[in-house]
């Protein structure tokens, strides 16, 4: 009996270790090894004299592990009071069974310090991208916007986004025995990679006096809107391309569309 147990026990140690080995060891990297995908920095646009007209930042981004929460109500009205957000949304989201959530997308710098100070467990902070647009509405017909997940969504940044976006790359990392993310490569996620530049035809210069010109016309003829293109003759290069009325491409959500 005991040599009858043991064959069997060799037999099935023998079929683990060399028949399903690669099948084994393919489970065991699904359990405790995982790839993460990140987004790349979009590219600059700039215009003809390397004036930048839109780039991106890094902001903070809120998130929370539910399962390591243990004061789900203190630590959503403590959020909630730092971010200037509904307590029973933040509560709503920590108390989720989920291992992560978004709390928060790309706050601002003080509210990000409010976060940092108040030390809660589960939750913390991490750098994303934010496009941003230094001149606010200058061309922000011709440069568009992008949208929270860095994807264009109208103008140049909508027809460029392959361009601007890049490629993005895929982060190793390994999970411990409570499901926590131990990064492999921790630098990619503070330097990006960043996609292609986009180097434009416009003169900045030309046009904000273009656009200062036809919001001044618009408004003594009294017209509902109005356009400018302003050319160079002999290339066709576009100097400036105006439309009014205008919007603010930084907070595009803000304005309808039209």
């Amino acid at each position: 009996a005991f040599l009858g147990v043991f064959l069997v026990l060799l037999g099935r140690a023998v079929d683990l270790q060399i028949f399903q080995q690669k099948h084994l060891e393919h489970l065991a990297q699904r359990e405790f090894m995982k790839q993460a995908e990140v987004a790349p920095r979009r590219g600059i646009i700039f215009d003809r004299n390397q004036q930048e007209l839109a780039m991106s930042l890094d902001t903070d981004s809120i998130f929370a592990r539910p399962v390591a929460i243990t004061t789900s109500l203190s630590t959503g009205r403590s959020l909630a009071k730092a971010l200037d957000l509904p307590a029973t949304q933040v509560i709503q989201v920590v108390k989720s069974e989920r291992r992560f959530v978004w709390v928060a997308r790309r706050v601002s710098p003080d509210k990000a310090r409010a976060v940092r100070e108040l030390d809660l467990e589960g939750v913390g902070l991490v750098k994303e991208p934010r496009r941003f647009y230094p001149y606010t509405t200058l061309a922000c017909h011709v440069l568009g916007f992008a949208g929270l997940d860095a994807r264009g969504l109208e103008g140049l940044e909508q027809g460029y986004d392959r361009v601007l976006r890049g490629q993005a790359h895929k982060v190793t990392s390994l999970r411990d025995a409570l499901g926590q993310t131990i990064h492999l490569t921790p630098a990619a996620f503070t330097s990006l990679p960043e996609g292609s530049h986009l180097i434009l035809t416009l003169d900045k210069g030309v046009q904000y006096q273009a656009e200062k010109i036809l919001a001044a016309t618009v408004a003594r003829y009294k017209a509902a809107a109005g356009q400018a293109v302003v050319l160079v003759p002999q290339t066709g290069e576009v100097l400036a391309m105006a439309s009014f009325p205008v919007f603010n491409p930084n907070v595009f959500a803000r304005f309808p569309r039209q």
